[in-house]
């Protein structure tokens, strides 16, 4: 493909829909996901478990397997005929794809999975069984599953896939190592892509109602003897604020954050420096201030008075 022609609409990637992780010890996996991660358990059976934090099916498949890992994350698309459109051009760029799915095993009617430049299988799909009823109180209101992030030697090749085959745009880059981008749901970003020597998922993100309960996943999180792989900060990109949990199991980190920001779809990217800041604007260097030197004394006031007669 050119990447000439810019995805609209329906088209493009709607938003970002679950991570489906390979788990040695999946009771182990559960108690994590449910107690720390604070999701419910929508299906159990004997080698996997769905969880969810809302009226989808899941946001989490936890599959008993030989290695931890995350397997595919699923991005959703509109309807059939935008996806029949979108492995089109998948497989028009030169990415082969496999089709699966279906209501009984996977709780999806259909998926097309395919792997990324950077290495990271994706599954697009349009529908999966909705619940009848909320998630059950949790202590945490959870609002959606945000967005994935993942690394990747191949960076520019990837997230301009990712723009010109599946409408994923960027909403800002820091320098030339990582670009934040939305899909249509307009969320600062659904996916992210980091330059680094080697591919690796880095973090999934949950977003909550607000600051409270960002602070009582992170106090919950503590209390259960979990590692903060970083503690509360606020993003110059997305101006979120949150923290990151570590997966003590799988390799990656799950992110609590509250107040993301919408972007219009005139939005231009920003370039941003590659600095502490723009991670966590609460960094941001604070200029010194001068210390004001000791007070006069009479004597020094007085011989002063006199120089001025």
């Amino acid at each position: 493909m050119s990447g000439s022609e810019r995805i609209e609409g329906d088209d493009r990637v709607q938003e970002f829909g679950y991570v489906t992780i390979g788990t040695v010890d999946l009771d182990a996996a559960i108690d994590f996901y449910t107690n720390v991660v604070r999701l419910e358990v929508t299906e159990r059976r004997e080698d996997e478990a769905f969880l969810s934090g809302g009226r989808e099916h899941y946001w989490f498949r936890l599959v008993k397997a030989d290695e931890n890992k995350v397997l595919q994350v699923g991005m959703r698309m509109a309807d059939e005929a935008a996806l029949d459109r979108a492995r089109a051009r998948i497989e028009e760029y030169g990415i082969s794809t496999v089709e699966g799915g279906n209501l009984d095993d996977d709780r999806l009617s259909r998926y097309v999975r395919f792997t990324d430049p950077a290495g990271q299988e994706i599954d697009l799909y349009c529908t999966m069984y909705q619940r009848h009823y909320p998630p059950v109180a949790a202590g945490i209101d959870l609002v959606a599953l945000l967005h994935g992030v993942w690394m990747t030697p191949d960076f520019t090749r990837t997230w301009q896939f990712h723009n010109d085959v599946l409408g994923i745009r960027p909403s800002d880059f820091m320098d030339d190592m990582a670009v934040w981008m939305h899909t249509a749901d307009m969320y600062h970003h659904g996916i992210a892509v980091i330059g680094a020597p080697e591919h690796r998922f880095q973090h999934v993100c949950l977003m909550v109602d607000n600051i409270d309960d960002v602070m009582r996943a992170r106090s919950n999180a503590l209390k259960r003897g979990q590692t903060l792989q970083m503690d509360l900060l606020r993003h110059a990109p997305s101006t979120s604020m949150g923290l990151y949990i570590e997966d003590p199991m799988h390799g990656f980190s799950v992110e609590f954050c509250a107040r993301h920001r919408q972007v219009a779809d005139d939005h231009k990217p920003r370039r941003m420096k590659a600095a502490l800041e723009t991670v966590n604007i609460w960094e941001e260097p604070l200029p010194d201030i001068a210390s004001p030197g000791p007070a006069p004394s009479m004597d020094e006031l007085l011989a002063a008075l006199a120089d001025n007669d």
